[in-house]
């Protein structure tokens, strides 16, 4: 637990940094405004986010549009994302990799689309699920009250970066006396982390349960609106040196599990995008490899899939243990039976 608590600190001292970035120009578009991050971007280039976002308006069916939405457009990024609770989205024409100081290798700008209408899609699913979750209402009037020590902890690193700049030139003396202003705004800060982890345990414990529903349902958005079943798995495939990193296998079970061809038996591991990969292969095989299914009911299969995966989100939240490994298959399988039922109900039958 406490290393997750970490990984959301992390995650909410970063996204500070985000909000600096001055926009360089806002378009509003239906429920959305696009904010332009590089100063050349050029407004026939936003014109395939903005029809993204249209087309998935479209199928939303009983669904409701997220409002009042900033998706903010770099040139490149290397880690896109969406942060629901403040109504935010990140996005770059191409998705990039730096392997040096001028070596980066960006993908080619079609991939975008499918990352933008899965990140789009967990705002969807926010903008829903909240509606009916109180327990996801709760955790999100935590955010609120984390602002002013992360607002803190954000000023005293950048005192921090700039007396760390300033050591070399310093004598001896000096640098001790920096060293002691260090120390104490490193332990300032540390207090200040402490105190948004106590605050997150209340939504850090619900998306232990809710994030693998919520990236499922994202990924679903994203091959609807690609009609291409390895949409997502092809987007954030990078090759091993691009991505940093030296754990190859475990990097190909990540991208195949996101894939709704996948033909993996059992997950090498039980991460949130990875852990509904059997009921993936599923929805495909038995309903979306459908073409005429696939292109002309949209807006019946998203109404379903969210229909299941909220009732058993609902239930996993309530459960009274969680254990993501003891449960796989057995939530796997309730999520099949329950997208079954749903897609049943209107009127789409399975292709077996």
């Amino acid at each position: 637990m406490a290393k997750n608590l970490w990984a959301v600190v992390a995650l909410l001292i970063l996204s500070l940094n985000s909000h600096g970035a001055a926009p360089i120009c806002e378009d509003l578009f239906s429920n959305v405004r696009f904010v332009k991050m590089a100063a050349d971007l050029q407004d026939k280039e936003l014109l395939p986010f903005k029809n993204t976002v249209d087309s998935i308006n479209g199928f939303l069916g009983e669904l409701t549009a997220p409002q009042n939405i900033s998706i903010n457009v770099h040139r490149v990024i290397e880690d896109p994302g969406a942060r629901p609770h403040e109504g935010l989205l990140k996005i770059g024409l191409q998705l990039g990799r730096e392997l040096g100081p001028s070596r980066t290798y960006t993908k080619n700008p079609t991939f975008s689309q499918a990352i933008l209408a899965h990140e789009y899609g967990h705002l969807i699913f926010r903008e829903n699920f909240i509606r009916i979750e109180p327990k996801m209402r709760e955790a999100e009037a935590v955010f609120p009250q984390t602002l002013e020590p992360r607002k803190k902890v954000d000023t005293l690193d950048a005192e921090l970066d700039l007396l760390r700049k300033q050591l070399p030139t310093l004598s001896w003396d000096e640098k001790s006396v920096v060293w002691k202003r260090m120390h104490e705004l490193e332990t300032e800060k540390n207090q200040l982390i402490a105190q948004v982890m106590e605050l997150m345990q209340i939504p850090t414990k619900l998306n232990e349960r809710l994030d693998p529903y919520d990236e499922f349902f994202a990924d679903v958005v994203a091959v609807l609106q690609t009609e291409n079943p390895s949409a997502v798995s092809e987007a954030t495939k990078f090759t091993i040196l691009q991505q940093k990193v030296g754990k190859p296998k475990l990097l190909k079970f990540s991208d195949d599990s996101r894939d709704f061809q996948n033909k993996i038996q059992r997950p090498l591991y039980y991460g949130k995008h990875e852990y509904f990969l059997t009921v993936r292969a599923h929805l495909w095989n038995s309903y979306l490899a459908s073409q005429s299914l696939l292109h002309g009911s949209k807006a019946k299969i998203l109404s379903a899939v969210y229909a299941a995966v909220a009732k058993e989100a609902q239930l996993s939240i309530a459960a009274p243990s969680f254990g993501p490994q003891e449960s796989w298959k057995e939530l796997n399988q309730n999520l099949i039976q329950r997208l079954d039922a749903e897609l049943t109900a209107r009127g789409i039958k399975t292709l077996k």
